[in-house]
């Protein structure tokens, strides 16, 4: 399951910690989901977690002060209700550009998966 490790983890905070002094808005981005409506994130003693639990356990308490996390590694995209502390969150993975009805309805007679494709790394 993926977390930051040390270092990254008081870097992100200290970013977070400044944006908030200065009141500006905070933006994360990560390729790893935070959590996760298609997939899961992880394997905590055989059961599969919606929400990256390490993750959470790490930024649960700037979370509130978090104005969007953009996320990748699925391919899809995908716009959250506000869930497990976080009010916005966007899954933009490959191919998850937003496109009129019109041409979604022409892709996917085109090409299948034009929205939903292959998983993009093994980790």
């Amino acid at each position: 399951m993926p977390y930051l490790d040390a270092n990254q983890l008081e870097w992100a905070l200290d970013k977070v910690t400044r944006a908030k002094a200065a009141g500006k808005r905070i933006i994360m981005a990560s390729h790893h989901q935070f959590f996760t409506a298609a997939e899961t994130v992880g394997d905590i003693n055989g059961t599969s977690p919606a929400v990256n639990v390490k993750l959470r356990a790490q930024l649960q308490h700037v979370l509130a002060s978090v104005d969007v996390w953009f996320w990748g590694h699925e391919h899809t995209f995908e716009a959250f209700q506000p869930y497990a502390g976080l009010q916005r969150g966007r899954m933009l993975g490959n191919s998850a550009v937003p496109m009129l009805q019109a041409e979604q309805v022409r892709l996917s007679l085109v090409v299948l998966g034009a929205v939903q494709g292959p998983p993009c790394c093994a980790c």
